[in-house]
């Protein structure tokens, strides 16, 4: 995607100051220059309001030229009122197939990001499915794109991902179109019984019966340091000796570099963590991150046929966020040790806190005030 030069910027700025409605813009991903201010409504009826108005012209010094003198021709048309926005609707659109469109967005998706295990899990399990909501064989337009969108069900996972997986396909075909609207507001999975800590230490023993060492390794690290479950072969243990006993989760993880510190701190003495770290799981490492993490979870899904467990890798994660706020851990601390945003720590696993934890903390507080 074009992106305006220095020049091209102050001389937007400059002549910006001589409009009086409109401003002159670009807007990072899109290919052409637009024109921004308060319009009147595009369906006759209503108050005006902050809209955009597309052009055929590119973020260079001729294209800023040429939307300048498209922003007077309008403005004056506005101090007229003879103002239509048929006038204007000289967007380009995309005379192309969606297929032919799909086919090459898929090309610069791994032109940009390479070909490997990772990009093709990313591709298939976050792209696949929101494109082929699409029809191939139909001309891509901005309404052809918001009719594949509503094949989804609102306010669900799969129809906030569609929406912005969409409305990169806009942006790759230079069409317009802002589907921010339709995400709908998927709040995540509801509330859950999370294990105990006696639960897990009980879960860990049984474990233990079977001699199955690295697997008990897997369960101690997911549960003490808080770890997706790919992230187990993803670890720099070389800074487990020093003060804190920190593991450091390596680069090319969900979320890249972060290090994990122990939750229970006495789990790790307990359970001699640092103990058989060398010994691996499984070679998995020309694997994706999500082919990583299944291996780890049909274990426990295994574990719930044969022995009737009812705790699960993702459960031992989020029962060490809710560990973290009862022992009072900064969320941004324990946001940080998990690898993620604080928003997503707040939205994702302190919903989990049930009344329960929510007594027990009131109490810590309360003896600490008497």
């Amino acid at each position: 995607m074009s992106s305006p030069s220095g020049a091209v910027k102050d001389r937007m700025k400059s002549l910006n100051k001589d409009l009086s409605v409109l401003r002159i813009g670009h807007r990072s991903g899109y290919k052409r220059i637009e024109l921004r201010g308060i319009l009147p409504s595009k369906s006759g009826s209503g108050d005006p309001s902050r809209q955009r108005v597309s052009t055929e012209y590119l973020p260079t010094l001729p294209g800023v030229a040429m939307a300048y003198t498209m922003a007077c021709e309008i403005e004056r048309q506005l101090e007229k009122g003879t103002f239509k926005w048929t006038d204007w609707s000289n967007s380009k659109e995309c005379s192309d197939l969606a297929g032919d469109v799909i086919d090459r967005f898929k090309k610069d998706f791994f032109d940009r990001k390479g070909t490997n295990p990772h990009t093709l899990d990313s591709w298939r399990t976050t792209y696949e499915r929101p494109v082929n909501l699409i029809p191939r064989n139909k001309r891509l337009t901005a309404e052809l794109l918001k009719a594949s969108l509503c094949k989804t069900k609102a306010n669900t996972r799969s129809r906030q991902l569609s929406a912005v997986v969409l409305n990169s396909v806009a942006t790759f075909a230079d069409i317009e179109c802002d589907f921010s609207r339709l995400k709908g507001n998927y709040t995540g999975p509801a509330p859950r019984d999370l294990p105990t800590d006696k639960i897990i230490e009980d879960y860990r023993l049984e474990l233990i019966d079977t001699n199955r060492i690295r697997w008990i390794k897997a369960f101690e690290l997911i549960a003490a340091y808080g770890l997706r479950p790919h992230e187990i072969f993803k670890l720099d243990c070389s800074r487990i000796a020093e003060r804190g006993h920190p593991l450091t989760v390596l680069d090319d993880s969900k979320t890249g570099y972060h290090t994990a510190y122990p939750l229970h701190p006495r789990w790790f003495e307990e359970w001699r963590i640092s103990d058989n770290l060398a010994l691996p799981l499984a070679d998995l490492s020309n694997r994706s991150n999500r082919q990583q993490g299944s291996y780890v979870t049909n274990f426990f899904k295994n574990q719930k046929q044969r022995n009737d467990w009812t705790v699960t890798a993702t459960d031992l994660r989020d029962a060490y966020a809710v560990r973290a706020d009862r022992l009072q851990i900064s969320t941004a601390t324990a946001a940080r040790w998990m690898g993620h945003s604080l928003q997503v720590h707040t939205k994702k696993y302190l919903v989990h806190l049930g009344q329960h934890d929510e007594a027990d903390i009131w109490e810590l507080i309360r003896d600490r005030s008497i």
